[in-house]
Protein backbone atom coordinates (compact mmCIF):
# COMPACT_ATOMS: atom_id res chain seq x y z
CA UNK A 1 0.00 0.00 0.00
CA UNK A 2 2.31 2.93 0.57
CA UNK A 3 4.91 1.27 -1.86
CA UNK A 4 2.61 2.77 -4.99
CA UNK A 5 0.70 5.06 -2.88
CA UNK A 6 -2.40 6.90 -4.51
CA UNK A 7 -3.06 10.78 -4.43
CA UNK A 8 -5.58 9.88 -2.08
CA UNK A 9 -3.61 8.46 0.76
CA UNK A 10 -0.85 10.70 0.15
CA UNK A 11 -3.36 13.70 0.47
CA UNK A 12 -5.19 12.15 3.43
CA UNK A 13 -0.78 11.62 5.30
CA UNK A 14 -0.81 15.31 4.41
CA UNK A 15 -3.38 16.37 6.55
CA UNK A 16 -2.49 14.43 9.05
CA UNK A 17 0.95 15.33 9.68
CA UNK A 18 -0.58 18.96 9.47
CA UNK A 19 -3.49 17.95 12.17
CA UNK A 20 -0.53 16.00 14.37
CA UNK A 21 1.36 19.54 14.15
CA UNK A 22 -0.79 21.42 15.24
CA UNK A 23 -1.83 19.17 18.37
CA UNK A 24 1.42 19.36 19.30
CA UNK A 25 2.97 22.66 18.97
CA UNK A 26 -0.20 24.62 17.88
CA UNK A 27 -0.58 26.26 21.18
CA UNK A 28 3.56 27.34 21.37
CA UNK A 29 3.02 28.41 17.66
CA UNK A 30 -0.36 30.57 18.35
CA UNK A 31 1.20 32.11 21.41
CA UNK A 32 4.98 32.64 21.03
CA UNK A 33 5.75 31.72 17.90
CA UNK A 34 7.64 28.41 18.65
CA UNK A 35 7.35 24.84 18.19
CA UNK A 36 8.18 22.58 21.78
CA UNK A 37 11.94 22.62 20.43
CA UNK A 38 12.30 26.25 20.27
CA UNK A 39 10.66 26.65 23.13
CA UNK A 40 13.29 25.03 24.89
CA UNK A 41 16.19 26.77 23.06
CA UNK A 42 14.60 30.27 23.31
CA UNK A 43 13.96 30.74 19.88
CA UNK A 44 11.27 32.12 18.13
CA UNK A 45 9.96 32.32 14.50
CA UNK A 46 9.48 36.30 13.75
CA UNK A 47 9.21 38.28 10.77
CA UNK A 48 12.13 40.12 8.97
CA UNK A 49 11.02 43.21 10.94
CA UNK A 50 12.12 41.55 14.27
CA UNK A 51 8.05 40.94 15.47
CA UNK A 52 6.37 37.61 16.11
CA UNK A 53 5.67 36.11 13.50
CA UNK A 54 1.81 35.26 13.13
CA UNK A 55 0.22 31.95 13.59
CA UNK A 56 -1.36 32.39 9.76
CA UNK A 57 2.25 33.14 8.86
CA UNK A 58 3.77 30.76 10.49
CA UNK A 59 1.19 27.90 8.80
CA UNK A 60 0.16 29.16 5.68
CA UNK A 61 3.47 30.76 4.32
CA UNK A 62 6.18 28.66 6.25
CA UNK A 63 4.80 24.94 7.00
CA UNK A 64 2.40 24.12 4.53
CA UNK A 65 3.57 24.89 0.89
CA UNK A 66 6.70 22.55 2.80
CA UNK A 67 4.49 20.13 3.31
CA UNK A 68 2.81 20.34 -0.06
CA UNK A 69 6.21 20.40 -1.87
CA UNK A 70 7.00 17.47 0.21
CA UNK A 71 4.77 14.81 -1.59
CA UNK A 72 5.94 15.45 -5.10
CA UNK A 73 7.75 12.84 -6.36
CA UNK A 74 12.23 12.92 -6.57
CA UNK A 75 12.33 16.90 -7.24
CA UNK A 76 9.52 17.74 -4.55
CA UNK A 77 11.13 15.77 -2.10
CA UNK A 78 14.79 16.79 -2.86
CA UNK A 79 13.66 20.52 -2.50
CA UNK A 80 11.95 20.09 0.77
CA UNK A 81 14.36 17.82 2.27
CA UNK A 82 17.91 18.30 1.54
CA UNK A 83 17.82 21.62 -0.76
CA UNK A 84 15.59 23.89 1.92
CA UNK A 85 18.02 22.89 5.29
CA UNK A 86 21.20 23.45 2.85
CA UNK A 87 19.77 27.16 2.74
CA UNK A 88 20.69 27.22 6.34
CA UNK A 89 24.38 27.79 5.58
CA UNK A 90 24.17 30.62 3.68
CA UNK A 91 25.07 34.55 4.91
CA UNK A 92 21.74 35.01 6.33
CA UNK A 93 21.22 31.36 8.07
CA UNK A 94 17.89 31.31 6.84
CA UNK A 95 16.15 28.12 5.45
CA UNK A 96 14.19 28.01 2.06
CA UNK A 97 10.85 27.56 4.03
CA UNK A 98 12.11 31.09 5.75
CA UNK A 99 12.66 32.66 2.51
CA UNK A 100 9.36 31.29 0.91
CA UNK A 101 7.61 32.96 4.23
CA UNK A 102 10.01 35.88 5.27
CA UNK A 103 10.46 35.14 8.52
CA UNK A 104 13.65 34.36 10.42
CA UNK A 105 14.44 32.47 13.51
CA UNK A 106 16.03 34.13 16.78
CA UNK A 107 16.20 34.30 20.15
CA UNK A 108 14.11 35.55 22.21
CA UNK A 109 14.60 38.38 25.13
CA UNK A 110 14.55 35.17 28.09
Amino acid sequence: MLANPTLGLSVMLLLYGIIVGLIVHGYLLYHYGQTIGKNFMSIRIENLDDTKASFTTILFKRMIPMQVLSIVPVAGQFISGIVNVLFIFGKQKRCLHDYVAKTKVCYTNN
